[in-house]
């Protein structure tokens, strides 16, 4: 867990010394891939059993939430 923390936040830990900074980037990368795991298994379930309405929503569900963090 250690290098893929460094992988993804090691450089605004290095950017500054502020503790509070240092949980914050570290909570939000621990939301991210617990919302990405949260999301991923419906959709997944949803190709294995071929629920083909299921997966055009979730796809684009997906692609609404890509564009709004792009923004």
């Amino acid at each position: 867990m250690t290098k893929f923390r460094k992988y993804f936040i090691g450089d605004i830990i290095k950017q500054t010394d502020d503790v509070f900074e240092h949980a914050r980037a570290i909570m939000l990368l621990r939301l991210t891939v617990m919302f990405s795991i949260i999301f991923l298994l419906p959709v997944i379930t949803d190709f294995i059993l071929g629920y083909q309405k299921a997966q055009i929503i979730h796809s684009v569900a997906l692609l609404a939430i890509l564009f709004f963090l792009s923004l």
